[in-house]
């Protein structure tokens, strides 16, 4: 029992950790919240896959599934099983890059295109598997999927990000 009480707070405190280093790449007119993730995109915008149509720009989709992520975590330190579901079905239905983003994704990912996508569905695969985990309530199951999520998370964001970042130094 003590070494899952152990595991909980690692990967817990890794998922806070990653969530709040999301934080820290806020753009100029941008304003971070207090708990120093950068705020929603535009509320009237709908962020869900089923919802855009015509699809969103990376920087939006990843904001939502920060927050999605941060949420996640602090449903299940208060074991809020139907919160926890809701926000790993979030991010297993993120809004769709738009097709001008996909093509600019292309463009610069040329070959690795195929890795980017196979890294989205991973992490869009584990977090089916943690909204049907907490659904059951079966924590351990939770925490197998909680953590291939945020390796698919991670791995995507350290192959990726810097080359697919619109920033301006």
């Amino acid at each position: 029992m003590r070494t899952k009480s152990r595991t909980v707070t690692f990967v817990l405190a890794l998922a806070v950790a990653s969530a709040c280093e999301a934080g820290d790449e806020v753009e100029s007119g941008e304003a971070a919240g207090p708990d120093g993730l950068t705020e929603q995109p535009d509320p009237s915008v709908p962020q869900t896959g089923a919802q855009v149509e015509d699809g969103l720009p990376v920087r939006p989709i990843m904001q939502t599934m920060s927050t999605d992520v941060a949420g996640l975590l602090s449903a299940l330190w208060f074991e809020d099983y139907p919160e926890v579901a809701a926000r790993a079905d979030a991010i297993a239905d993120h809004a769709p890059l738009s097709p001008d983003e996909r093509d600019r994704i292309q463009a610069e990912l040329g070959p690795e295109m195929e890795a980017f996508q196979e890294l989205d569905e991973a992490v869009h695969l584990a977090a089916v598997r943690v909204r049907e985990a907490a659904e059951a309530e079966r924590v351990d199951e939770l925490l197998d999927g909680l953590s291939e999520m945020q390796r698919g998370c991670v791995s995507c964001h350290t192959r990726f990000r810097e080359v697919l970042s619109t920033r301006t130094p």
